[in-house]
């Protein structure tokens, strides 16, 4: 089913657009083994990127596997998740879900109690007394060994990694790298929102991870590309669109990809009400709606923001001026400095030249800037 500007679901092959040099070279440093980290801000596509990357391994004969860190609350809840992904090659699914409710019940498919008689410890999610940390060094290494076992090359993805600091910081990155690093079979894709954390884990040279893969920091998507996608799109539809409005989308969003899919999608719903033609109004006004809808959003992010009044006031600074961080009245230089590298760590601002910073969500800066109209 063919789907128009889709938004909030992962997209693959051809509704994939502007990603052509880094699916290629990404694609190429999987192929000799290298890892890589894939970052950038929140709804991006770096969920995207992922599934296209796993896809083309797939039909390349590889294992893949995909662990989605985010919410993961403890180390026996991320051992759990690696080895459901992994099992899901030999078609097993919620395989841990299946050991906790029946044992027997799990074992009556033929094809799960092969897999056990090889790797008994899987048995061991049926018992919490088993200690986590235990199967949690049984499913760091649970990849490589079904790599070798079933003689395959495994792609294994950790979506929203920085998120791994939240269960045992340090000691447990340490723990992933040492099993990680001796992994002959195993090539490991690793992708986070956090741009400025993401850099410390894989770049400092003091972190665990230090130089582990390559890095690719995912900016928005090429204007020339997306804007020859939303005409064509709109025109596969009986739509036709002024060129400038789509240019003035692509300023105001600067190539987010969901943004601009969301802007353009209620901007098609809105036209199939009768119009044939979208022009800079209907693009506008399907602008203002999509703040609308992610508001709920906002107001968390600036209530955030409240718990310390000068980085909600240095945020409001640079909506206007992203040259101006060290011109906020009232505030030492120093302090400014310290507010700058607390909102580059939580992903709320981006350094884009020097002594100049920008929002990184383009919406958040517009919904700001309304507000302040107010």
């Amino acid at each position: 089913m063919y789907k128009i500007f889709p938004v909030g679901v992962p997209v693959t092959g051809r509704n994939l657009i502007g990603r052509k040099k880094e699916i290629e070279e990404i694609g190429r440093s999987l192929e000799i083994g290298q890892s890589v980290i894939i970052t950038a801000p929140r709804k991006y596509g770096k969920t995207s990127l992922i599934f296209e990357m796993l896809n083309q391994a797939k039909v390349k004969g590889y294992f893949t596997g995909l662990v989605d860190v985010f919410g993961v609350l403890t180390k026996r809840e991320l051992a759990e998740r690696i080895v459901d992904s992994v099992l899901v090659n030999r078609r097993i699914r919620h395989a841990i879900k299946r050991v906790k409710e029946n044992i027997v019940n799990a074992m009556k498919s033929m094809e799960f109690k092969q897999v056990v008689q090889d790797f008994e410890f899987i048995l061991g999610f049926s018992n919490y007394q088993i200690d986590e940390e235990a199967l949690l060094d049984e499913a760091l290494d649970f990849p490589e060994k079904f790599a070798r076992k079933y003689d395959k090359r495994v792609i294994l993805a950790f979506d929203e990694f920085g998120d791994i600091c939240k269960l045992d910081g340090e000691a447990l990155m340490k723990k992933m790298r040492s099993k990680f690093q001796l992994h002959q079979n195993v090539t490991y894709i690793f992708s986070g929102s956090q741009e400025t954390l993401m850099k410390d884990l894989f770049t400092k040279r003091k972190s665990a991870f230090f130089r582990f893969g390559r890095v690719f920091y995912l900016s928005g998507l090429p204007k020339a590309d997306f804007k020859s996608y939303i005409i064509r799109s709109f025109n596969r539809e009986g739509v036709e669109i002024d060129e400038s409005c789509v240019d003035d989308l692509l300023y105001k969003t600067d190539g987010h990809p969901y943004y601009t899919q969301l802007v353009c999608q209620l901007c098609y719903l809105n036209v199939k009400r009768g119009k044939e033609r979208v022009a800079s109004r209907e693009m506008e006004e399907a602008y203002k709606k999509a703040i609308l809808l992610e508001r709920p959003y906002f107001e968390e992010m600036e209530i955030s923001l409240m718990e310390n009044k000068y980085q909600l006031l240095l945020v409001r600074q640079l909506v206007y001026d992203e040259g101006s961080a060290y011109k906020v009245k009232g505030i030492d230089k120093q302090y400014i400095y310290k507010l700058i590298v607390a909102l580059q760590k939580r992903g709320i601002i981006k350094r884009i030249d020097r002594g100049k910073y920008t929002l990184t969500d383009p919406l958040f800066k517009s919904y700001l800037e309304l507000r302040n109209e107010k």
